[in-house]
């Protein structure tokens, strides 16, 4: 009966990460279709030079609207601190998609001085996390970044309704 059992399990969970798999190409696919697409996309640049603090930030950030609704979102920081006399670099690089008007992909990418760098991707179905590939960035630490990441692109989305021309928010 054991035996039964945790083969039940086994085939359980086999059919489970199948579907989850399905779910992660059909985003991938998405999200392949969106970057060689030839939507609409603006962009703007933020300088932030706080000397005094030995910091200075340069943000540009560029969004894709099709049919009033934002389908991409990009961040692309590039961080220089100077604390001490001890120069870092920073660039990193966040970018949002999705699908229906709500999130689907998240992908994080980041490198530090001396090379250093850290690649995640982060899958959502239904507002809810579906699966993730954080490298570094294991259990807890991850599973908080993509309820964050969830968050921040439902107070994204909330705003670009707002915004956006032909939306009555």
């Amino acid at each position: 009966m054991r035996k039964l059992y945790l083969i039940f399990l086994f085939f359980s969970f086999q059919t489970v990460f199948c579907q989850d798999q399905g779910k992660i190409k059909a985003i991938d696919s998405l999200v392949s279709r969106i970057n060689s697409s030839d939507l609409g996309t603006a962009t703007d640049t933020v300088i932030n030079d706080m000397p005094a603090m030995g910091l200075y930030m340069k943000t540009l950030v560029s969004v894709t609207i099709q049919d009033s609704g934002v389908v991409k979102y990009r961040n692309d920081v590039f961080g220089i601190t100077d604390r001490g006399g001890r120069r870092d670099t920073l660039h990193v690089i966040t970018t949002f998609y999705f699908v229906n008007g709500k999130l689907a992909k998240v992908e994080d990418y980041g490198i530090a001085e001396g090379g250093r760098s850290v690649k995640a991707d982060w899958y959502y179905y239904n507002d809810q996390p579906l699966y993730y590939n954080a490298g570094e960035i294991k259990g807890e630490k991850a599973e908080l970044r993509s309820k964050q990441l969830l968050f921040m692109a439902g107070m994204m989305q909330e705003q670009f309704r707002k915004r956006l021309p032909g939306n009555s928010r």
